[in-house]
């Protein structure tokens, strides 16, 4: 790319994911408090999955699942915090195009092949739970 040409940025937005050292969310470790599958216990309209949601099933294998604010996972995960810091999954905040998230009713699904976390935290340090 020459000097005088501006390289284009694209629109960009904050999204919350829990995850372990290796990207791994919460549900496919299927985490467990008192006996209880996390998988389980949010099978529930509060905690619609992508086609429930209104993602659908649309999307590359690169998505994952994560929440627009923390406040929003704050609420999605009540309950689990002590559970999840138990077990070394962190908060991740990742800065991802615009056009690389898919919007549901609650939750986002986000290209994390194409962005790079701001910051990742225990739970405690971020002040979710």
């Amino acid at each position: 790319m020459s000097d005088n040409r501006k390289r284009r940025t694209l629109p960009r937005c904050t999204v919350y994911r829990v995850e372990n050292e290796y990207g791994v969310g919460p549900y496919k470790e299927s985490v467990r408090l008192r006996g209880t599958r996390i998988n389980d216990a949010h099978a529930d309209d509060a905690h619609p999955g992508p086609y429930t949601d209104g993602i659908g099933w649309d999307f590359e294998a690169s998505y994952v699942c994560g929440l627009p604010t923390l406040p929003a996972l704050r609420t999605w995960f009540a309950g689990w915090g002590a559970a999840l810091d138990h077990r070394g999954f962190r908060v991740v905040a990742y800065r991802v195009p615009k056009c690389r998230v898919l919007h549901g009713k609650v939750q986002v699904m986000f290209d994390r092949g194409r962005c790079k976390p701001l910051w990742s935290k225990s739970p405690s340090e971020a002040r979710v739970w």
